[in-house]
């Protein structure tokens, strides 16, 4: 019994050793998995200056309905004030991610999450909706960041019908 105990420490200790855990992608998917993590904490704790951390200052956004905002500082503008006033009680949930590395130092993210039920500046109420999020992420000095983000509701009725995934 002392022996299994001495081996199951010692593999923990093995496990837990800097030379044992991974390297981070070179192709920057880690990277661009880990932004998307942080994306989706930032957001639920309405900490806009996390969020922002995550963006190039050159960035772009489009959001749900078509608003396209151009630069860091036109992004976090926008956020700011939707967080501060119909998304302030909104959380998402993450539901899958995938990653393609398009070419050195860039990456995309196609990110489905659900969407908490909010209502609009008119004050019409939208019910939880299942949103697709492409990020464009790239390498510039050494940083992995966002470089642009489009945000769309998915029809779920309309998407049972995707002809890509009939038989």
């Amino acid at each position: 019994m002392k022996h299994l105990w001495f081996l199951c420490i010692a593999l923990a200790l093995q496990l837990l050793s800097p030379s044992a855990r991974s390297a981070p992608s070179a192709d920057g998917t880690d990277a661009a998995r880990e932004i998307v993590t942080q994306l989706e904490a930032a957001w639920n704790r309405h900490d806009i200056a996390a969020y922002g951390a995550l963006f190039h200052d050159d960035a772009e956004w489009v959001n749900v309905v078509g608003m396209h905002w151009r630069g860091k500082a036109e992004v976090m503008k926008a956020h700011t004030i939707f967080h501060d006033t119909i998304f302030k009680n909104c959380q998402l949930h993450g539901e899958a991610v995938s990653l393609r590395s398009v070419a050195p130092g860039t990456v995309v993210a196609v990110w489905a999450h659900r969407q908490d039920a909010y209502a609009t500046p008119s004050g019409n109420q939208q019910a939880a909706t299942l949103n697709r999020l492409t990020l464009v992420v790239t390498q510039r000095d050494g940083r992995w960041l966002i470089s642009h983000g489009h945000n769309v509701w998915v029809n779920e009725r309309a998407a049972r019908s995707n002809p890509v995934l009939q038989p």
